[in-house]
């Protein structure tokens, strides 16, 4: 299975999935999840400002999520700190599972998922 954690820096979870600046990609089985790669997300005239999770803003007039979900579109599983309720939809419709965590090292979050002992958090939302 492929895996996606959403992280700014390729090291820490990013609290809110739909601001990230990239994705660290991993390849994983029920033993491990082995780092592949990570994919930065470029953004037209967008600045991934890694607000708290929580703050208050206006990224969503007219804007798509069409740039995360072509990096993670040969993943089968998304892995966040948070994530708005329209993000998690338009993934879930391409078939990708979305776990939202507390965990905050990327590396963590995959290995654990791939064993099948990371804690999601159930119903979390960045509010909008």
């Amino acid at each position: 299975m492929r895996i996606a954690v959403l992280s700014d820096d390729g090291t820490c979870v990013a609290a809110h999935g739909g601001r990230a600046g990239g994705c660290v990609i991993c390849d994983a089985d029920e033993k491990s999840a082995v780092h592949v790669e990570y994919r930065q997300i470029q953004r037209d005239g967008e600045s991934c400002d890694g607000h708290a999770h929580g703050d208050h803003h206006e990224h969503h007039g007219g804007h798509s999520h069409d740039t995360i979900l072509s990096l993670v579109a040969d993943c089968d599983i998304v892995i966040g700190g948070g994530m708005g309720w329209r993000l998690q939809g338009d993934l879930r419709e391409r078939g990708i599972e979305v776990v939202l965590t507390d965990e905050s090292d990327v590396a963590t979050a995959a290995q654990r998922y791939a064993m099948g002992e990371l804690v999601a958090i159930e119903g979390r939302s960045c509010g909008h």
